[in-house]
Order: structure tokens, then C-alpha cells, then sequence
């Protein structure tokens, strides 16, 4: 019979060796995220910089940056933009967090209110609330490639030194933009607006918005200004417009042009449901003088051909768009007021 060999102890070796890894990964993603932070931080300090080298401000008070180990946190009470211009923003607070294994996805929570100012091209002021405000930006090849943005139970008061004073609040509001990379390096921006209460209308409204840019791109990177874009020679193409309160609704499509007085031109085909309530469901959005909505709607109960919108009856007319001046074939509707 053979001796019986005693028992050998486990080795040790392989503990050790798990441990060396974890303490390797756990050191190397420490490295990392510091870095990422340094990498954060300058970016910041680099914007403030060339903000006051062009003659305005940014300023993050009582600036936080943290979000060990999975995020990068930025977090400015109050934030502060100003430009040379004389155009002003102050928002209460502002929090940035990126994912650390994702950094080129940026998601933005601002809290307000919201004051700005405006000297160009007129003076305006702006003043918003909300109940909770989120966006999401998605970052490419240095550049903005998609932002989205949703505000919950937002209200603004808008102040104009030409129109006055006009206040909107929502149940919601959305914003996506999205650069399109083709050959013509396009931008896709939608509007949204769910029980938007609208002086003078007893019903909320409901709208969308949806645009189309060619060449538009470089907005999202901030590369050219809106105004400076509409004005150029590319046509904002509208890919769909909609807009419903009570019994009257409205869905079109078309594509303008716009001088450099902010004056558009080009075609709208329009389709409207409850046309004897058109007039009184845009008078607001109009000054108060403005005979578009009234004309239109005569326009469009005389001339308007049989259609069904979402089911219900509807009447369909082509609304063609002279530097501000509207007309259904010869039936001139009035003056538009500028775009920007």
C-alpha cells in the first residue's frame, strides 16, 4: 500500500495576481479621471479666457467639479455670459455631467430663473422659469453634432422694444437640433410646445415646428449667427408645420427666403380643419393691427379646396410670400412682421 501524501496548501500566487490587476485597473482609471477633470477644468478656463479676450464674460461662481469615479460633475451657482454686443445672460444654476467612459455625451440641468438682455439687433429682454429644465448634448469631430432639450412647466415673459410684452407657458416645451452630414452639411431643428397657454385663446395649443437647413451645420458649433444664416442665400426649408387649439387646427409646409430686414419670401401650403375659428386662433400670434389672420381665413373658406385633415374636414390653399407681403392667387392677405 502506498503512503498517503498529505494535503498541499492552496497557493497564494493566484490571490495575489487578482489583486495586482485590481489594484492596476483601479489605479489607471484614478489616472484617467484625473485627467479627464485637468482636461475639464482647462476647458473651462480657456472659454472664460477667450470670452474676455473678445470683449465679454463668463463666469461660473461658486464652481464645483467632482463626479468620482464614474462622472465628470461641473456645477456653476450662479452662471453669468455676456459678449461685446451687450447681450447679457444669468442663470441660477447650471450642472454638467458627462459620463467618464463616455465623455462626448454631455447632460446639462439648469435650474432657474433665467434673466437676459439683449441689444441687437433691438433691444429685448427675457425673463423664464420652469420646473425642471434637461439637455442632452452629443458631441463629434469638435464640434456639436445633436442637442435636445426638454422643459417641463415653462414660462417666459418676453419684453420687445418693438412688440412690448408677451408671456408663454407650456405643460412642455422641446428643442432637438441635429446636424445632418451630407454634402451640404444640413441641420434638422424641431420645435414642440404641448398646452402652451396663449392670451386671448381660452384653449391651450399645441404645436410643432420641424426645419430644415441646408448649410446649417455650423450653427450648432457656433460658427455663424441665425440671424446672419437666414439672411444669406439658402432657404429655410419647412419640413412640417402644425398647430391645434379647440376645434381649429392647422398642418403646413414650404420654404422661405429672408432679406436682410428679416422679411421672408417663398410658398406655404397650408391645410386648416375648423376654419371658422382660423383667425381667432392666430390673432395672437400676430400684432394686434395685423389683418393676416382675418384675411386668411376669408382666403380660406373662399378658396380654399375640399380636404380632410386628421379625419375631419378641411379646406387646403397655397399662401405665396412676396418681402412680407401674403396672398392667396390674387387675394392679398397683408403684410407679415419680420422674422428677426
Amino acid at each position: 500500500m502506498q503512503p498517503i501524501s498529505p494535503a498541499r496548501k492552496p497557493s497564494r500566487r493566484g490571490y495575489y495576481v487578482v489583486i495586482a490587476l485590481v489594484l492596476i485597473v483601479v489605479g489607471g482609471w484614478s489616472a484617467y479621471w484625473t485627467a479627464g477633470r485637468g482636461i475639464a477644468a482647462d476647458i473651462l478656463r480657456n472659454a472664460k479666457k477667450v470670452a474676455a479676450a473678445e470683449g465679454g464674460e463668463l463666469a461660473c461662481s461658486d464652481q464645483a467639479l467632482g463626479g468620482f469615479p464614474f462622472r465628470f460633475e461641473l456645477s456653476c451657482r450662479p452662471l453669468q455670459i455676456a459678449d461685446a454686443r451687450g447681450n447679457r445672460a444669468t442663470l441660477r444654476a447650471l450642472r454638467g455631467i458627462a459620463l467618464a467612459y463616455n465623455p462626448k455625451h454631455l447632460i446639462l440641468e439648469a435650474d432657474g430663473p433665467l434673466e437676459a438682455s439683449g441689444a441687437t439687433p433691438r433691444p429685448m429682454s427675457l425673463s423664464a422659469g420652469w420646473e425642471s429644465a434637461r439637455s442632452s448634448l452629443r458631441i463629434g469631430e469638435g464640434s456639436v453634432e445633436r442637442v435636445d432639450a426638454v422643459f417641463d412647466l415653462p414660462r417666459f415673459t418676453l419684453t420687445d422694444a418693438a412688440i412690448g410684452a408677451a408671456g408663454l407657458s407650456a405643460q412642455s416645451i422641446e428643442v432637438h437640433a441635429r446636424r445632418v452630414r451630407t454634402d451640404s452639411d444640413g441641420l434638422d431643428i424641431a420645435l414642440l410646445a404641448k398646452g402652451a397657454a396663449v392670451p386671448q385663446l381660452s384653449a391651450g395649443v399645441d404645436a410643432e415646428l420641424v426645419l430644415s437647413l441646408p448649410r446649417g451645420g455650423p450653427l450648432l458649433a457656433g460658427g455663424k449667427e441665425f440671424a446672419a444664416y437666414l439672411s444669406g442665400d439658402e432657404p429655410v426649408r419647412i419640413t412640417s408645420l402644425r398647430l391645434s387649439s379647440g376645434a381649429s387646427s392647422l398642418q403646413g409646409h414650404g420654404a422661405l427666403t429672408f432679406n436682410a430686414d428679416g422679411m421672408p419670401s417663398g410658398e406655404v401650403m397650408l391645410t386648416v380643419a375648423g376654419s371658422e375659428q382660423l383667425a381667432a386662433t392666430l390673432a395672437p400670434f400676430f400684432p394686434a393691427e395685423s389683418t393676416v389672420p382675418t384675411a386668411l381665413q376669408g382666403a380660406v373658406l373662399g378658396l380654399g379646396g375640399q380636404t380632410t385633415l386628421d379625419g375631419e374636414p378641411a379646406r387646403s390653399v397655397t399662401v405665396s410670400i412676396d418681402n412680407g407681403r401674403a396672398r392667396v392667387g390674387l387675394v392679398p392677405l397683408g403684410t407679415l412682421p419680420p422674422m428677426f
